[in-house]
């Protein structure tokens, strides 16, 4: 067994490694393949090592049974009820009596669906990452070192200041007597998206964390024996300076967006028609959009996004760089405006790539690993058995 020190950063690109002195100073470094979508297909995919279609966590919000406001059937359709008013109020009430949802992301406004849809969604995700039972039938890392008997430590996890903050990081407990300590730091993420991956306070950041990653590792290299050190990003960052107001365009067509059971997300459109008349309407406007295409079988096969049900969608529509969809629905009438940089798009693109940073060699196979192949190279480092049933594949030269 050789204790690990790993480290997540959110939105993370390659070339902004070049910013962090200590941890530049690793020369075994690869560009890593994101998923395509956001970070929930990537947070699963890297903790439980298998593909999006297999762990079935692509969005935050899908059809389901189960759905998060099922209530708002019974007034949803009452004159003046799609007002914003009327979906804050029904949304604050839910965190404050609602069943206990302890994701990451808690729960939700939807701003990606008209209120008079509300009663069909569920949230993907109904508890933390580390929790037991995260991914039903994929065990995470978290569970196999758990069943293991292997100590191990996060920080960043706890939900107070912020998730993952630098602050928080800072600040939280570290155990270097753990074979296996695993820092998430979020922070350059949310500011990559407002200011810009480039931009001066992403660079302060960067030398802030890079200076507590150099503390951290000295302070483990003096409890253990030779530890490894891994720091990964889930995915890169782009400029988007081109809105697509969609509902306009339904508009344009004579068609009400709100009439569709739907879910716009930054760069996809997803649409749950209810008839073979709506399927034609829905497909026809979404003809007309450039650039961008349905998704189809073959493509999400490529990607690893072919679900086996239509809980993500029964068609989804792919808007390219450098658009986005502007916020369909908005909380009290607040800013819709876009962010400036985002991310989510076809993996394809280079921009989209996250990186891995190692202190120890790495397989030249494959030229880009995958995010499922995160928990697989965790575990062949502190010598557990990897389970069959997983994707991904160790990374390391040992």
């Amino acid at each position: 067994m050789r204790p690990l020190l790993t480290v997540f950063v959110d939105g993370l690109r390659p070339e902004s490694i070049e910013q962090m002195p200590f941890v530049s100073g690793f020369r075994n470094t690869k560009r890593i393949r994101t998923d395509f979508g956001y970070s929930v297909a990537c947070n699963c995919s890297m903790y439980t090592g298998v593909h999006p279609n297999r762990h079935l966590k692509w969005f935050i919000w899908q059809v389901g049974s189960n759905p998060m406001y099922p209530y708002t059937r019974y007034y949803s359709w009452l004159p003046g009820s799609d007002l914003m008013l009327t979906a804050y109020a029904t949304y604050r009430i839910a965190r404050t009596f609602s069943r206990k949802n302890t994701s990451f992301y808690g729960i939700k406004y939807i701003t990606g669906s008209s209120f008079r849809n509300w009663h069909h969604f569920e949230m993907s995700e109904d508890r933390f990452w580390s929790e037991p039972g995260f991914s039903p039938e994929y065990p995470t890392v978290f569970d196999i070192l758990r069943a293991n008997s292997i100590d191990f430590c996060t920080g960043g996890f706890r939900h107070f200041g912020g998730i993952g903050s630098i602050e928080q990081i800072r600040n939280s407990p570290f155990d270097a007597s753990a074979p296996w300590n695993y820092l998430f730091i979020g922070d350059i993420d949310g500011l990559s998206h407002n200011h810009g991956p480039d931009s001066i306070i992403v660079r302060e950041k960067l030398l802030q964390l890079d200076s507590i990653l150099e503390k951290r590792f000295r302070q483990y290299q003096q409890e253990q024996q030779d530890p490894a050190f891994m720091l990964f990003s889930d995915h890169g960052m782009t400029a988007v300076n081109k809105t697509f107001d969609i509902r306009k365009h339904f508009r344009k067509h004579g068609l009400n967006l709100s009439k569709y059971i739907h879910m716009i997300d930054n760069n996809f459109a997803r649409f749950w028609p209810r008839s073979g008349v709506e399927s034609s309407e829905i497909k026809k406007v979404l003809s007309t959009i450039e650039p961008g295409y349905v998704i189809t079988g073959e493509m999400a096969r490529k990607y690893h996004i072919n679900m086996p049900d239509n809980r993500y969608g029964d068609i989804i529509f792919y808007i390219d760089l450098p658009y986005a969809f502007g916020r369909a629905w908005y909380p009290m009438g607040l800013s819709s405006r876009t962010k400036p940089f985002h991310h989510g798009y076809n993996p394809d693109h280079e921009c989209m790539d996250g990186v891995l940073v190692s202190s120890e060699p790495l397989k030249s196979d494959p030229e880009k690993p995958n995010m499922c192949d995160i928990t697989p190279s965790i575990l062949k480092m502190l010598d557990i058995q990897i389970p069959q049933s997983m994707d991904g594949q160790p990374l390391w030269r040992l």
